[in-house]
């Protein structure tokens, strides 16, 4: 994330000079549709470590990383894997075995969040109402706030849907995470906010990955660190841009 460091924060009362700012740590979020290679994207970064709620780390299996699994296929299992996950991940980025921290994905974890405010409230298993919800989605954006905090190097992913815009009955690509406003308010907190997409050419009969860096017609995308668009994305394409 861009830090702004005053050299001399006595002799100018709060103003901060755009020479004074460094970037410490990185905040990126990717997101696309299943099997468009976010997790094997993010698997490059320098020595990561994965928060697995997907399990599905098998694509990213050529390369280098830790990770814990918190997967679990019922209510009350994702719920005790929230509650593990929230002792886990603090203690993880206080250590320097790591560089690049991944939670994969926003879109399970938002699952695993609202089960354990459920269970927590004795109402496993049933229909999540609009006060769970919003205590789920206050915990996720409370988590992002803190994950600032420790100067690492962030990766979150999420799974991409469309979504009618109720206005001008447009259908827009955007991350699937717990509510819309968690999903509006998320490009905010991101220095990258990325979107893959698989492009077919028919003519040449294969497919194509692009890293979207910049709005669309029907997506959102940004870059703080200027990324054009880059096809076939790979780590060593995007760190020229970091430096």
């Amino acid at each position: 994330m861009p830090t702004a460091i005053l050299k001399d924060p006595n002799a100018v009362d709060g103003i901060i000079k755009s020479t004074e700012i460094v970037q410490t740590s990185r905040f990126i979020h990717i997101y696309g549709v299943s099997g468009a290679g976010k997790t094997r994207l993010a698997a490059q970064f320098p020595k990561p470590f994965f928060f697995d709620f997907d399990n599905g780390l098998l694509s990213a299996k050529d390369f280098n990383w830790d990770a814990k699994c918190y997967f679990a296929p019922t209510e009350s299992g994702r719920a005790t894997m929230w509650d593990t996950f929230a002792k886990d991940w603090k203690k993880l980025l206080k250590t320097d075995s790591y560089q690049t921290f991944v939670f994969d994905s926003v879109t399970t974890m938002g699952d695993a969040c609202l089960a354990w405010v459920q269970a927590l409230k004795g109402r496993a298993d049933s229909q999540a109402t609009l006060p769970e919800w919003g205590q789920a989605i206050g915990l996720l954006a409370d988590l992002h706030y803190d994950l600032r905090a420790y100067g690492k190097d962030i990766i979150s992913i999420s799974v991409e849907e469309l979504v009618k815009d109720e206005i001008t009955g447009k259908i827009r690509e955007r991350p699937m995470v717990l509510g819309q406003k968690l999903s509006q308010r998320m490009p905010l907190w991101y220095d990258e906010f990325w979107r893959i997409a698989v492009v077919s050419d028919s003519k040449e009969d294969q497919r194509t990955r692009l890293l979207h860096t910049a709005p669309g017609d029907s997506f959102y995308a940004k870059s703080r660190s200027n990324l054009p668009n880059i096809k076939n994305p790979t780590y060593d394409k995007i760190k020229e841009y970091f430096k």
